[in-house]
């Protein structure tokens, strides 16, 4: 549906600017205005339907946190001990994992469920400055710190 805003109210039809979406390029919008009231007929061509592919995902759990990963995406993780850049990484604490069809819920683990991943990167997160200050005593401290953390590619849901 075209986004619709009104551009000036003083005369007794106004101009209204008609904005496509971008991803509905065939929107066609006719619109007239009058100060009694607005009115707006839209005729939406739709693209021929395509099979949805259901993609498959999981929620895994890894450094005390849950993430929502599919197949080829990369995510940011927190720092893993003893592994370095190209290592294949498997998440076995999978939490719930949809496949299109069906969905498994674990409790709180799903058994058999493993998410494989390729480390990519690896490093420290933008610097966070931190100040201490104690009033009436002139004390103060300022000290930064770098977040470790670890880009992982998904590269199997099973």
């Amino acid at each position: 549906m075209p986004i619709i805003k009104k551009i000036a109210q003083k005369k007794a039809t106004t101009k209204i600017l008609v904005k496509k979406i971008p991803k509905t390029p065939k929107d066609v919008a006719v619109v007239s205005v009058s100060k009694e009231k607005l009115v707006a007929k839209t005729s939406v061509k739709k693209p021929k339907s395509k099979k949805s592919v259901a993609t498959a995902f999981a929620v895994i759990e890894t450094g005390g946190k849950q993430y929502k990963v599919s197949e080829d995406q990369v995510i940011s993780i927190e720092k893993l001990d003893a592994i370095r850049v190209g290592d294949v990484i498997t998440f076995d604490k999978v939490v719930l994992l949809e496949t299109g069809s069906e969905t498994t819920l674990g409790t709180p683990y799903i058994s058999d469920a493993k998410v494989t991943g390729v480390l990519e990167k690896s490093g420290l997160g933008e610097k966070i400055r931190v100040q201490r200050f104690h009033s009436k005593s002139n004390w103060h401290r300022a000290y930064g710190h770098r977040q470790p953390f670890m880009k992982v590619k998904i590269t199997k849901i099973s």
